[in-house]
């Protein structure tokens, strides 16, 4: 074999990639990792944390509040249309449909989808924190075990 196979040599790495070797019952398998890039400081996760309650709690608070609102509708609006109120727009609400002002239902519509996208922003956020959120040293392996600590 010549010397300029890379796996021989250490020069042809970037200096900020770890080569790893992990030992698989009859052949050793090389992996990559960059340093840090599966690691993250505790400062960095609670921030992230914030970041996603942010986004999290008022998602789900917009969604409660169009909930209610679409509750009181149902008690309150007509369930034919109503010409002289102008109350044309049909809305079905668990199987019942009931007539009200396009005002109504764009301000309805509008709370229902920003809290919606609101929510599903703060998901992403906590999808991202569990797939890229592990502290420093607290990710493992396939395969290795934990540490035993010495008493």
């Amino acid at each position: 074999m010549s010397n300029s196979s890379p796996w021989r040599t250490r020069k042809t790495r970037p200096s900020w990639i770890n080569l790893d070797i992990v030992t698989n019952s009859r052949k050793h398998v090389r992996t990559w990792r960059k340093n840090g890039a599966d690691q993250m400081k505790n400062s960095q996760l609670a921030t992230l944390k914030f970041f996603a309650l942010l986004f999290l709690l008022p998602g789900l608070a917009g969604l409660i509040v169009s909930a209610t609102i679409s509750t009181h509708y149902l008690d309150v609006m007509p369930r034919g249309p109503v010409l002289t109120e102008e109350r044309i727009v049909p809305r079905e609400i668990h199987g019942i449909v009931v007539y009200q002002t396009a005002e109504e239902n764009s301000k309805l519509n509008l709370i229902e989808y920003s809290s919606v996208a609101v929510f599903l922003v703060g998901l992403g956020w906590v999808s991202f924190i569990s797939k890229n959120g592990q502290c420093a040293g607290t990710r493992r392996r396939r395969g290795q075990r934990a540490a035993k600590s010495q008493s």
